[in-house]
């Protein structure tokens, strides 16, 4: 089911129109993960730049029963709940907030990779106890700490 035209230029007024996008080479490019390889095409994908614009999409979607799934890198996956439906880009919002030295807490963006915060601690001093790839978190290899600990986890100093 394709969303309507008023749906879409709802979209546009949130977004912009050049961050609203629903042309086939673009729901194919969403249909898919690096991991989930079954193609479950969104009817809609959007680029939000502020936290205001991810609000006023979500409501937009909830007041129309619109099916709404969130993405950042594309590395894992399934995509969608089901075909169709907006998918909420999130890598334009990519910033690194704020570092409490003092509690070894951090705050970003939803679309920010983990390499970039790596580098941002690093320039402060600090590492994140990751071994590998950064894409694979140390929950999943046998032995590692559970996800509460990989993502509240100690910071190491360099």
């Amino acid at each position: 089911m394709a969303l309507s035209a008023n749906i879409k230029s709802e979209l546009e007024k949130i977004c912009g129109k050049n961050d609203v996008m629903d042309q086939d080479f673009v729901k194919t490019a969403y249909s898919q993960t690096m991991i989930y390889n079954n193609p479950v095409y969104p009817d809609v994908v959007v680029l939000p730049e502020t936290k205001e614009e991810v609000s006023a999409v979500l409501r937009l979607a909830n007041a129309n029963k619109i099916t709404v799934t969130p993405r950042a890198g594309g590395t894992a996956g399934p995509i969608c709940v089901s075909d169709g439906g907006i998918i909420i880009d999130m890598s334009k919002m990519d910033k690194f907030l704020d570092f409490d030295e003092g509690n070894m807490v951090f705050t970003v963006e939803a679309g920010i990779t983990v390499y970039n915060v790596v580098q941002e601690l690093r320039k402060r001093g600090y590492d994140l106890p990751l071994k590998g790839w950064y894409a694979v978190p140390q929950w999943l290899e046998p032995g590692q700490p559970d996800m509460a600990q990989w993502i509240i986890g100690p910071l190491d100093w360099k």
